[in-house]
């Protein structure tokens, strides 16, 4: 039930990025896949480098377009982490509600961080 209280939110938050970043999925384990390759090419049919201008704003936008490839690659990394940490908890008898409850608190802050990240960039 849980897992799948995840999943949706990352099936979630890749529709609303969707629509402006293309190529952006939720791969089986809920972490965002971006395909770099094909949001570059999206955003060169959109911005094409034929003055210097537009060459300039292109690079700015792929810049961009690095700086939140890198936010979602950190939080793929926490929700990794974070997602082994509840694992062993789960399959610890020993566990208490608090050890879940600081692994949650964990990952709604990597969640939130990534988010800061990738809003700051769009």
């Amino acid at each position: 039930m849980i897992m799948s209280l995840f999943l949706s939110a990352f099936t979630i938050s890749s529709m609303l990025l969707g629509p402006f970043l293309p190529g952006i999925t939720v791969d089986s384990y809920g972490r965002m896949v971006v395909d770099l390759d094909k949001t570059r090419a999206a955003i060169q049919e959109v911005i094409p480098p034929t003055t210097a201008e537009s060459t300039a704003r292109g690079e700015a936008v792929l810049s961009q377009i690095d700086q939140i490839a890198k936010a979602i690659n950190e939080y793929n990394d926490a929700f990794t982490s974070n997602g082994k940490e509840f694992a062993r908890l789960y399959l610890t008898h020993g566990s208490k509600p608090e050890d879940f409850q600081r692994v949650f608190t964990q990952m709604d802050a990597a969640r939130e961080k990534g988010q800061k990240k990738i809003l700051e960039a769009r």
